[in-house]
């Protein structure tokens, strides 16, 4: 796991295998490795990595205009796949060669469409206690967990912790318990030999 740290550069961060986690002032983002995560240039993050190879693209920011200032998890194809693969026989203290110029140059004109594409693998996070204490149980008991039990913990009706919750998180609790499930699911999936239908159970499907 890093620090939280950002780059003066944009970055586009690959796992060829398994997934990794980023995380910024909003949210955690599930990278499986299907997809790839764009890190806007200056944008305060940290990312955790367990035994999986991975790679990152650095882009100056006048190769791509990027108004957002949020990361967000795209779509890796096939030809994309290959060209971060290929990238990776320049490492960032090569020097630049004309090869390595046309290279990225292309590279970044194709990346500028591709990183419109957003796929939601997000998990919102809260700076509120009362919230941490939900999140907390939910994932704990994810298989069984209801709304009931989690009222129960945190001391509040229904209605006061759906609408607390949807405030600080942006989604419903619902909504969170569905997306914790897949997210759970796909590390698993990832980087376990379990069974799916254990899985299935585990996250509560």
């Amino acid at each position: 796991e890093t620090p939280w740290h950002f780059h003066d550069l944009h970055q586009l961060m690959y796992a060829f295998e398994g997934s990794v986690e980023v995380e910024d002032h909003a949210a955690r983002y599930k990278v499986p490795h299907q997809f790839a995560a764009w890190i806007p240039a200056r944008s305060i993050h940290r990312t955790a990595i367990q035994n999986v190879r991975s790679g990152s693209i650095f882009f100056s920011v006048d190769m791509i205009e990027w108004p957002v200032n949020n990361l967000r998890v795209i779509p890796v194809s096939n030809l994309m796949r290959e060209m971060i693969m290929h990238a990776m026989r320049w490492p960032i203290s090569s020097a630049e060669d004309e090869n390595s110029v046309a290279y990225f140059d292309c590279f970044a004109r194709l990346c500028s469409e591709w990183i419109t594409h957003e796929v939601t693998l997000v998990l919102p996070s809260s700076d509120d206690n009362r919230i941490n204490t939900i999140i907390n149980f939910t994932r704990t008991n994810l298989a069984s967990v209801t709304l009931r039990d989690v009222c129960n913990v945190a001391g509040m009706s229904e209605r006061s912790l759906r609408r607390h919750f949807l405030k600080a998180m942006g989604i419903s609790w619902e909504d969170f318990r569905l997306r914790l499930r897949i997210y759970l699911a796909i590390d698993k999936l990832d980087n376990t030999k379990i069974p799916i239908g254990e899985i299935a159970a585990d996250v509560g499907y």
